[in-house]
C-alpha cells in the first residue's frame, strides 16, 4: 500500500482532522491502493498539518456517490456538484 500528499484547502482540512468529513473527494485516484494521505494545507496555511489513514474507496456517479456520502461529506452539496460538473464518475477516499 502507498501513501499520498494531497492539497486540500484548509476549510476542508479542519473538517477531515476535527472528523467531522469522512471523505476525501477526487476526481481521481492514486494508480496504486492508497493507506495513508499526507494532507497539505492550502494558502495561507502553505504547509503540511498531519496523516489520515484510508480505510477504503469508492467510486460511482456523482449523484449516487453524493447520496452514500452526504451525512459526512464535510462539503456542500453545491460546492461537491460544482467540483464533479462533467464527470460521469466520481470518487472518494474513505478516511
Amino acid at each position: 500500500m502507498a501513501s499520498i500528499l494531497l492539497s486540500i484547502k484548509p476549510e476542508y482540512v479542519e473538517r477531515i482532522l476535527s472528523g467531522s468529513k469522512k471523505y476525501e473527494f477526487r476526481k481521481r485516484l492514486a494508480s496504486k491502493p492508497v493507506e495513508k494521505i499526507f494532507i497539505y494545507s492550502t494558502a495561507p496555511t502553505m504547509q503540511v498539518v498531519g496523516e489520515v489513514q484510508v480505510v477504503g474507496t469508492i467510486s460511482a456517479s456523482p449523484t449516487a456517490l453524493w447520496e452514500q456520502t452526504k451525512g459526512s461529506a464535510g462539503i456542500t452539496r453545491d460546492k461537491y456538484r460544482k467540483y464533479f460538473k462533467g464527470c460521469k464518475v466520481a470518487h472518494a477516499y474513505r478516511l
